[in-house]
């Protein structure tokens, strides 16, 4: 019976992808949400209108760090950079055509002169 080699061991070099600016980055983050909760909190405390006000503002600032920790701000701006190289249709606008009896209300597409 043959014996197998035992497999490679692991390289000792670890690729790096900038951990104390991810580190601080969530630090900033961390840093917003507790001073957006302690002021919500103060707010709460001046009375119903003034907390009932806070918290429709913090909801929307927690909302956007949530979204700037997921990282969508940086799809969205790779999204726009990636339509940008697509070529523009200017000339042509989208309308709708019921007038030629689509149920439905078919579009097409109509050049501006």
């Amino acid at each position: 019976m043959p014996l197998l080699a035992p497999p490679q061991p692991p390289l000792l070099v670890a690729i790096a992808d900038d951990d104390r600016k991810r580190f601080w980055f969530r630090r900033w983050l961390v840093d917003w949400i507790v001073l957006t909760i302690l002021v919500t909190a103060w707010f709460i405390s001046l009375g119903p209108i003034p907390g009932i006000l806070a918290l429709m503002v913090a909801k929307d600032i927690l909302v956007a760090l949530l979204a700037v920790g997921l990282g969508l701000n940086q799809q969205r701006a790779s999204e726009k950079y990636t339509m940008l190289q697509q070529p523009h249709v200017r000339d042509q606008t989208l309308i709708s055509d019921t007038s030629e009896g689509d149920q439905e209300g078919g579009r097409r597409l109509q050049s501006r002169s």
